[in-house]
């Protein structure tokens, strides 16, 4: 996952919309859902649950459930955080908007979230370059979740082998 630990990515990916990109994406080797296409019943079998799973009531019965979980995990890794370095920043997320359509899709997922309990706030331009001035890029604005960090993934895996050797 890059290192991240984001309350903010409570939305499951079974979720309306993401059938048609998936069907999109999967025949494409550089997409991020890629599937090499094979001759195989426990991935069509999946691929059918997951189609439908992809409700507006599954968004809403799961939402809580993946809030709670990345809360915690947060929760988790900030105190392993205070006992081996592995890069955690807690500046939290900012999601770039390039456009006053996405940006209105983000501020829909800001209210869910804020609903949820998981801070959220909605920045047009020049909010979003006064909280952060290294943003130079031309976007319509952006979403900021505070909650949100992220840690360096190989200097984690090494701290936690670390602590599991020095635990035998």
């Amino acid at each position: 996952n890059a290192g991240m630990v984001v309350p903010s990515h409570f939305v499951p990916l079974a979720a309306p919309g993401m059938v048609a990109l998936g069907l999109k994406w999967m025949w494409n080797p550089e997409s991020p859902f890629y599937i090499e296409p094979r001759a195989d019943w426990g991935l069509v079998t999946w691929a059918l649950r997951f189609m439908t799973s992809a409700t507006r009531e599954h968004v809403e019965r799961s939402a809580p459930l993946l809030r709670d979980l990345h809360l915690a995990s947060r929760v988790l890794y900030a105190r392993f955080a205070e006992q081996a370095d592995f890069g955690l920043v807690r500046k939290g997320l900012l999601m770039l908007c390039k456009t006053a359509h996405v940006l209105d899709e983000e501020a829909a997922t800001a209210r869910h979230a804020r609903e949820l309990g998981v801070p959220a706030e909605v920045l047009d331009a020049a909010a979003l370059a006064a909280l952060d001035p290294t943003v130079t890029m031309s976007v319509a604005g952006g979403v900021h979740f505070p909650q949100d960090c992220h840690l360096d993934p190989s200097r984690y895996v090494a701290a936690l082998e670390a602590r599991l050797r020095a635990a035998g």
